[in-house]
């Protein structure tokens, strides 16, 4: 499921961003994100640069808390920078990938 897409510069080879969410059948969570345009280019040197991180089904419950602890005091928006230390500082294991 689309979560998060943004989109800006020369609309002929914009850059963006998209990053979707879906709940795996054993009940775990996966988060993937494309960074796309120039900037991915200046930044991997491909069209495209794909990361994520897959959380446990045990954890999904105290994530949703810390989730929602963060998002009410949260000043900007939430990203996956954001998602990925919410994690890190409520000491919840997550797998990792980037391209």
């Amino acid at each position: 499921m689309n979560i998060f897409k943004n989109e800006w510069g020369d609309p002929e080879d914009p850059d963006g961003i998209s990053v979707d969410a879906d709940v795996l059948p054993d009940g775990s969570l996966r988060v993937s994100g494309t960074d796309y345009g120039k900037s991915a280019r200046n930044f991997s040197g491909n069209d495209e640069y794909d990361y994520g991180l897959h959380i446990p089904a045990d954890s999904i419950p105290q994530f949703s808390l810390e989730l929602l602890k963060r998002s009410f005091n949260l000043k900007g928006p939430l990203t996956f920078s954001k998602v990925k230390s919410i994690c890190k500082n409520a000491d919840i294991a997550i797998t990792t990938w980037h391209d």
